[in-house]
């Protein structure tokens, strides 16, 4: 009788979360082209078949973690009040970083990176965030609709943007102290600034 035949993962898949290990644990930079393939068990030619360079495979590589991670946000508010679903984004964020041993944001880091602003990773890392930001705006915007205060004029936009700051500094402080406080302290700062 015949032996089933595995069920391999598609040598692009297998590069793209070689990828993903490896430039968001090590950097962009300090990841190779010989590192990726030796990772992903491919021949070099296969990978030269599906991306002709590293840049084209990190812009791939950010694209999936960017849609990834956005329903892992979109899941994380489902549902809730929205009080709860801004505490939930930062208890989160908190877990996440944890169970990265608080390595950061990988949108963040490879922007630290690649300082050219016309770099189509560049490109993908602001979508991320705009993305990001629009999650934010509509939790802000039904907190103030739901708050009893006469403060319903005050900009969902404004305030979202103030919290997606509080956000991007709490995941790099963090990150520099290997610690979940700064999290946990930008929460308290973010409910704040909702009018009540």
């Amino acid at each position: 009788m015949a032996r089933p035949l595995k069920s391999e993962k598609p040598a692009r898949q297998k590069i793209i979360e070689s990828a993903n290990k490896l430039f968001y644990e090590q950097g962009y930079f300090q990841t190779g082209i010989n590192q990726i393939i030796e990772q992903s068990g491919i021949s070099k030619a296969t990978f030269y078949t599906h991306f002709k360079t590293k840049e084209e495979l990190a812009e791939t590589y950010l694209k999936e973690r960017d849609q990834r991670e956005i329903d892992f946000l979109n899941n994380a508010v489902e549902g809730n009040t929205p009080d709860a679903q801004l505490s939930n984004l930062f208890i989160s964020i908190r877990e996440w970083q944890k169970e990265t041993k608080f390595r950061g944001c990988g949108f963040a880091n490879i922007a630290v990176e690649v300082t050219n602003p016309d770099s189509p990773l560049r490109e993908v890392v602001r979508g991320h965030d705009t993305k990001f930001r629009e999650i934010l705006e509509r939790i802000v915007a039904k907190m103030i609709e739901d708050s009893p205060s006469n403060e319903s004029e005050k900009d969902a936009k404004k305030i979202a943007d103030q919290i997606y700051l509080l956000v991007e500094g709490c995941i790099a402080a963090s990150q520099h102290y290997s610690e979940a406080w700064p999290i946990d302290a930008a929460m308290e700062c973010a409910l704040d600034l909702i009018p009540r």
